[in-house]
């Protein structure tokens, strides 16, 4: 399975408010942030209402710091997507694949970079409106969980998505298989 999610020269999404369905949920591990290692994900929708000039749906992707606490940016984003609020005893066992293929809108704004181009971001999240129909996805899904980690996934995802993965960008920490007994400290069962 192939990940389309684009790189290089390309078109920039549209700015407004528009229907999107996420398609890929990766998750790349330890990442490096302005306030340290963080776990991350990267989540990535499709537009499948809006079309490049040759005729595929754009693809937007935000990093999220991995947390669902009140404040956190993945937090909002689900709360946004669903329309309420994340009960804690929720946010205890939520089941991230549930974002996949779910329709939602995505408010897109254009914002310029320092090199003087511009950049499409996601600004707010919300359910589509009622009797509002999101087309169905054209991508493959993907889900990719370093917990239960399909490793031939990762070859298959864009270099610059695999390459956070495996610790070879500049912000990364190595994520590869390891030999789970390196973990065990003998204390695995003290639950702080």
């Amino acid at each position: 399975m192939k990940a389309s999610i684009g790189g290089g020269d390309f078109e920039l999404a549209p700015a407004g408010s528009v229907g999107a369905r996420a398609f890929s949920i990766v998750d790349i591990g330890m990442q490096d942030s302005q306030y340290g290692l963080k776990h991350q994900i990267i989540i990535t929708w499709e537009l499948p209402s809006e079309l490049m000039a040759d005729g595929r749906p754009f693809v937007i992707s935000q990093f999220f710091n991995l947390s669902l606490s009140e404040k956190a940016n993945l937090c909002h984003c689900i709360e946004g997507i669903f329309g309420k609020k994340m009960p804690d005893e929720a946010k205890m066992g939520f089941d991230f694949q549930s974002l996949i293929d779910r329709p939602c809108l995505l408010n897109i704004v254009h914002k310029p970079k320092k090199d003087g181009s511009t950049k499409a971001e996601i600004a707010g999240y919300a359910p589509p409106a009622k009797g509002m129909t999101i087309p169905a996805l054209q991508s493959e899904t993907v889900f990719f969980d370093l917990d239960e980690p399909d490793w031939a996934l990762v070859d298959e995802m864009p270099e610059w998505i695999s390459k956070r993965i495996n610790g070879d960008a500049p912000t990364s920490k190595k994520n590869s298989p390891k030999d789970p007994a390196d973990d065990f400290t003998g204390d695995d069962d003290i639950p702080f």
